[in-house]
């Protein structure tokens, strides 16, 4: 629901104009019509030809509330449009609109009507553009700057206050939609600015090929209940925070590359009941007529313990993530794909660390340090190379320690290394020849102690351990972990060639 004054003004308007025969009316009368009403000029029920397109040409700035309602105009295809207060296009039917180098300072309204196509080109919006029409071909935007729209209103909740990292009314800078499916949208090289991540770029329809390229999202790009049945490609963003919420992507092509959207960039949003607020009856009042009004909603990072403690919206994340590695891995990337996985599980064990804080058993503790583990060893199944990394450094450590215990392998200990080295210089004299033998003999003891800790790791079996004292226990607790991390390993390894 969006309180505004635009729709206190069009409750105004008699539903049954949209049913009325509409009357021609030329350039002169509608420009006769701006100049003569003082206040919001109404235009409704006419037909209009290309005379809109005159009409902007010959006024400098809009500088009034100018309102289209159930106009028929071919075309509105101009350039260096200046508007100050609101401009709106509503039940009208349009051929196309068009427009390139514009300023509008005031809200842009675009609903409710039958067009081919929209163009919005190199243009800068002070405020929110709201397009929802009942019939829209394609819709491309390129080049514009969106700038940020502040709020003077601030929400307070008194239940869930966590779920809130600066509670506040959900501004759209831009709103996308339409009654029947879209055939082409296309979002390229604008830039979207923001103070806050409670300003949203929000897509929401049944699309057959949306392309989110080069653009700079300050704001949240929302793309809930959008259905894509062509193809996705969102490539070469920079993106603040997004949200997928219940989007349906193509079964056909999508290219979603990761790089955007890494580092916990995804969130879930959820709407938050006006019920839960404590608001002065200013504040009340500068909600309602905030032109570009959401109904307050929470972002949703499973960060916190409130959040993690609420099910229902970890899973709607979990369930994001889940749809972009299905989906990364139908189309054989493997990068993207292992990304993605590596970050839900990350979050997943953020989940089992709370489940274990409020139930202390072992099962959840289990649960909990094997993910660490198996995001420490094997990146989450994506990294088999850092599994064989990790492993060798072990098998390195253990044989560094078995080496100053004594091994059956060894023909002398390490004192009789040493005293026949000691021995050697008494007889000879010089330390060179001395040197290079207790040099072989440390290093054969070295090598024995590495290949001791090898065949435990890889627990091939020696019958009696061929060492003594701790190294022997060492050697069991060796042989255990090895064959633990080696079968994690494996199934890294075939996760990976899975693909």
């Amino acid at each position: 629901m969006r309180y505004s004054l635009l729709f206190s003004l069009l409750l105004s308007i008699s539903l049954s104009s949209f049913a009325q025969d509409r009357i021609p009316m030329n350039g002169a009368e509608l420009m006769n019509l701006y100049r003569s009403t003082q206040g919001r000029v109404v235009i409704e029920n006419k037909i209009l030809g290309d005379h809109v397109d005159t009409f902007f040409e010959e006024i400098d700035t809009l500088r009034k509330f100018t309102a289209f309602i159930n106009c028929q105009i071919n075309q509105l295809s101009i350039d260096s449009i200046r508007t100050v207060d609101s401009l709106l296009f509503v039940g009208c039917e349009i051929g196309y609109l068009d427009t390139r180098g514009s300023y509008f300072g005031g809200y842009l309204e675009i609903t409710n009507n039958i067009l081919d196509h929209i163009n919005l080109f190199d243009s800068e919006f002070n405020t929110s553009v709201h397009i929802n029409n009942r019939e829209l071909n394609m819709a491309r935007f390129d080049g514009n700057t969106f700038r940020n729209i502040p709020t003077q209103v601030v929400l307070n909740s008194e239940k869930n206050n966590d779920l809130f990292k600066k509670p506040t009314p959900f501004r759209n800078q831009l709103f996308l939609g339409s009654s029947t499916p879209i055939g082409e949208v296309m979002l390229s090289n604008n830039t979207f600015e923001s103070e806050d991540f409670f300003q949203t770029v929000q897509v929401s329809a049944e699309i057959g090929r949306l392309v989110i390229r080069g653009n700079s999202f300050q704001s949240t790009l929302d793309l809930d209940q959008t259905t894509i049945s062509n193809q996705f490609m969102l490539f070469g963003n920079s993106i603040n925070r997004i949200s997928f919420g219940y989007m349906t992507f193509s079964e056909t092509y999508n290219l979603i590359e990761w790089d955007d959207l890494q580092s916990f960039r995804i969130l879930q949003t959820t709407r938050r009941d006006l019920d839960l607020f404590t608001l002065k009856d200013e504040d009340q009042s500068l909600l309602k007529a905030q032109l570009n009004y959401l109904d307050p909603r929470a972002f949703y990072e499973a960060q916190s313990k409130t959040e993690l403690d609420y099910q229902p919206l970890y899973d709607d994340l979990i369930r994001n993530y889940y749809a972009l590695y299905l989906s990364s891995k139908q189309f054989g990337n493997i990068r993207y794909a292992n990304g993605i996985n590596y970050e839900m599980k990350e979050i997943e064990g953020r989940w089992l660390r709370n489940q274990y804080l409020n139930n202390r058993t072992f099962s959840n503790y289990f649960k909990w340090k094997l993910n660490r583990l198996m995001g420490f060893y094997t990146a989450h199944g994506t990294d088999p190379a850092k599994s064989v990394m990790i492993s060798l450094l072990i098998i390195l450590v253990f044989g560094v320690f078995y080496f100053f215990f004594p091994s059956d392998w060894d023909k002398e200990s390490k004192a009789t290394m040493i005293l026949r080295f000691k021995e050697l210089i008494a007889q000879d004299g010089v330390y060179v020849k001395p040197f290079f033998v207790l040099f072989w003999a440390i290093l054969l003891s070295l090598v024995n102690g590495l290949t001791l800790s090898l065949n435990s790791f890889i627990t091939l079996g020696f019958g009696q351990i061929p060492t003594h004292g701790l190294a022997k226990y060492a050697c069991i607790v060796e042989g255990f972990l090895g064959w633990f991390l080696l079968t994690l390993f494996t199934v890294t390894l075939i996760n990976q060639i899975q693909f």
